[in-house]
């Protein structure tokens, strides 16, 4: 409705207000570490308390000879740059399917539920099951589906279930990215090690979208975009597979000085 009465550049505006506006509120409100618990009990004790704690995890050499952690961030990688390009040019893809822009809004209203729903879901799968199989079997999923998406392929309703699934991964793919950090190079340098996956995010979301569109023009359709697709999904699930066990780490040794 925005984009149709005030232009998709005053949209983009307040979905940044709305979305970016909670975000920052339930961040500010609610979103502490354990530097901040750290800080807290330093001020309860008084003046000239010092806590300092050896956090669990790998040290920056350790995480960079790391094979899970790079599997993670190749998987990351692979399965975001097709992800992001599928949801940037998700609109022609569905009306080339032979749907009408409205019914690529709608659909599109379903994908942004589903990416809710695929972030509460994973997150109660991640506290029951072993990551490998959540994620292993999440980011295989789109290669069943990205197929119904080609023109030609499916009805409808099979269009739309491809889109709300591709939409529900979507929604798990930097939320496994984060938990496999954490599991597999544990907090002690948990901000560096994730800022280099987030370096992966971040080029993944820069190329996909680019080449995606590169590749519509060459072929003057999105069926090798989504045929690539399923092949990287299955590469990115079986990364995932493929992974070992947690790695067991010594509890936190607290040290205290004044």
């Amino acid at each position: 409705w925005r984009s149709d009465t005030q232009g998709w550049r005053a949209a983009f505006v307040w979905l940044g207000l709305g979305w970016g506006a909670v975000a920052l509120l339930f961040s500010v409100l609610f979103l502490f570490d354990i530097h901040d618990q750290k800080r807290e009990r330093e001020k309860a004790a008084g003046p000239g308390f010092i806590e300092a704690a050896e956090l669990p995890g790998l040290t920056i050499p350790q995480a960079m000879r790391d094979t899970s952690l790079w599997r993670v961030a190749l998987a990351t990688l692979l399965t975001l740059f097709v992800t992001i390009a599928v949801s940037v040019h998700q609109f022609p893809i569905v009306m080339e399917t032979g749907l009408t822009r409205a019914d690529a809004a709608w659909i599109g209203s379903l994908v942004g539920v589903a990416g809710i729903l695929g972030k509460v879901i994973t997150g109660w799968l991640l506290d029951r099951f072993h990551a490998r199989w959540v994620g292993g079997l999440t980011l295989a999923s789109t290669a069943l589906v990205y197929p119904l998406l080609i023109k030609g392929y499916a009805p409808a309703w099979l269009v739309v279930f491809a889109i709300v699934v591709s939409g529900y991964t979507a929604g798990t793919k930097i939320q496994l990215c984060n938990y496999l950090t954490a599991r597999y190079a544990g907090i002690r340098n948990y901000g560096a090690i994730f800022g280099f996956m987030a370096s992966m995010i971040a080029l993944a979301g820069a190329l996909g979208p680019l080449l995606g569109g590169i590749v519509f023009d060459w072929a003057g359709s999105y069926a090798p975009l989504l045929w690539t697709g399923t092949a990287i999904s299955l590469v990115s699930g079986a990364l995932i597979f493929s992974l070992g066990k947690y790695p067991q780490w010594p509890e936190a040794n607290p040290a205290q000085a004044s």
